[in-house]
């Protein structure tokens, strides 16, 4: 039983101490090397992700880029085990909260060490991208940095290669998309090619939430999150915090920019900027806020850092509770209440957590409310309130009237089409066919005197002796001569012969030619002869759907 046990906390020569992070498909543990006494960090597939092969796939994937990159900002590898009963990677132990965590217990630290960290995370950045690589899930969870303003960019599992001029070509759109959602790029929403821009952007939204404590974005439901990432504005930083300085504020944006040719092309060019520019008011361009401490006691988060004295890096929170915590700063997620249920399930002693946390957030709220509206009050006293900080209005589009149909006008019928067909009396029938009478309770119908006859030659009405054919007689009658023969001696009739085609008799007037019928046109074709209106460049293409997502 003790063996059983000793098992249960190690893996091959490696001791379990401690877990520092659970998510969806793995587990990060502190491990100790037990001949050497070393420590390490282990990426530890849980059993239900080692079923699935692009679990695993994802984590080899991780391994190789470990071993590929050597950068002081970027988390060094160790190797990889794969076996059908554990699946690992070991990483170097970087022993710190990450961003998030800071951001939610200790924001302003957060904003002192802020130039190291836009410092570090680029460097990193620019060493993944100089090697063809696009990290893709820049967010603080993935963000290791120590009271020093050491940083380590972590988690390379959904990192994909560069997009070059024959991958934009030979891209599709199929597949899912794979990421956080607040802070994805558009073009990763809409499924496009990923560019160095396309982390900036995600580093936009990460400097956002460490100036103002907020997303950039949130919404009712995901769908809702992933339309305000592609069209909505974001508000401007000064509204949630004034000290920022206008430079920092423009520098956000810029990175926030729905078009990746509108934000900054490379890391080297955003710190070229960024070197130059003052974070918040008051301080030296390029230097660090001389004030923090002083000025962060004006926010609601500061106070509340003050109450728990700067907890040191050794003392580690709760996992569930720090889970809990980070999980309640994106619970529009469906994903993450689901999350937050287990936990609760997992331990009942979290639920009073859950509501104190629940309160300060709804706290922090409503601060962060009156504050934002005393901003706006004061800025549109002092007319100081630009476009920047105004909400996008949408234009509504006109509607196209659609043109009555038309009823079509009757055209004149060519010569010799349209002449009614003449009637035959009833009794008449054609050659044949069954000679038949009047209808029952009719008397026999009498033809006016010269009309010609309905029957045809040889026939008559039932009843009645047929004629001898032309040139015969009664019996004993002398015929007389076949048609178009005259007596002996008498010259022959001569035919007129009838004109030609086309010719006319001399001194005869040529008959107009037929007019050519004009046809009236559809309604399609009138509202097609009809130039659309210009389309609002206010107006910018949403998603009907929610794309797949993992």
């Amino acid at each position: 039983m003790a063996e059983e046990n000793e098992n249960r906390n190690k893996i091959d020569d490696y001791v379990l101490v401690s877990v520092i992070a659970t998510g969806k498909s793995s587990q990060v543990w502190e491990v100790m090397h037990e001949q050497s006494g070393h420590t390490f960090a282990m990426k530890l597939l849980l059993p239900e992700a080692m079923a699935n092969p692009a679990e695993k796939s994802l984590l080899k994937l991780e391994a190789k880029l470990l071993k590929e990159f050597e950068h002081p900002n970027l988390i060094r590898g160790h190797g990889i085990v794969m076996r059908k009963t554990e699946c690992y990677v070991l990483l170097d132990l970087f022993k710190t909260p990450n961003l998030g965590q800071w951001i939610h217990n200790d924001r302003a630290s957060v904003e002192t060490l802020l130039r190291k960290l836009v410092e570090g995370v680029c460097m990193g950045l620019g060493h993944m991208h100089d090697k063809g690589w696009i990290h893709k899930d820049i967010k603080p969870d993935n963000i290791l940095i120590n009271r020093s303003g050491e940083v380590r960019l972590i988690d390379f599992s959904l990192a994909v290669r560069k997009a070059t001029v024959l991958s934009k070509l030979m891209s599709s759109k199929k597949g899912v998309i794979r990421g956080t959602r607040t802070y994805l790029a558009p073009e990763t929403i809409r499924k496009q090619p990923s560019t160095p821009a396309t982390d900036l952007y995600s580093l936009g939204c990460v400097l956002y939430e460490c100036l103002t404590g907020h997303n950039v974005f949130t919404g009712e439901s995901p769908q809702d999150l992933l339309k305000k990432h592609i069209a909505a504005k974001p508000v401007s930083i000064s509204i949630h915090n004034d000290r920022v300085a206008p430079e920092m504020d423009r520098l956000v944006m810029k990175l926030l920019s729905k078009k990746p040719k509108d934000r900054f092309q490379s890391c080297e060019e955003l710190l070229s900027e960024f070197r130059s520019s003052r974070i918040f008011q008051g301080e030296a361009r390029g230097e660090g806020d001389p004030n923090a401490e002083q000025n962060s006691e004006q926010t609601p988060s500061a106070s509340q850092s003050a109450k728990r004295e700067s907890v040191a890096e050794e003392d580690v929170v709760n996992p569930d509770e720090q889970r809990l915590a980070d999980l309640m700063e994106t619970k529009r997620d469906s994903r993450a209440d689901d999350q937050i249920r287990d936990i609760l399930a997992r331990n009942p002693a979290m639920q009073a957590t859950f509501e104190r946390l629940k309160r300060e957030q709804t706290e922090r709220d409503e601060v962060v409310r009156k504050e934002r509206e005393r901003r706006i009050a004061s800025l549109k006293k002092s007319g100081e309130l630009g476009p920047v900080d105004k909400e996008p209005v949408k234009k509504k589009k006109k509607k196209v009237s659609q043109p009555a149909p038309q009823q079509p006008v009757a055209q004149p019928m060519p010569p010799g089409y349209g002449v009614p067909a003449p009637q035959m009396p009833y009794g008449a029938q054609q050659p044949g066919m069954p000679v038949a009478g009047p209808p029952p309770g009719y008397p026999p119908q009498q033809m006016p005197p010269g009309a010609p006859s309905p029957y045809p030659p040889g026939y008559g009405p039932p009843g009645a002796i047929p004629a001898p054919p032309p040139g015969y007689g009664p019996p004993g009658a002398v015929p007389g001569p076949p048609p178009g023969y005259g007596p002996p001696g008498a010259a022959p009739p001569q035919a007129t012969p009838a004109p030609p085609p086309g010719y006319a008799q001399p001194g005869a007037v040529p008959p107009p030619p037929p007019a050519k019928p004009q046809r009236p046109a559809t309604p399609r074709q009138a509202q097609q002869s009809k130039k659309p209106p210009a389309a609002d460049a206010a107006d910018l293409p949403t998603m009907t759907e929610l794309p797949d997502f993992e």
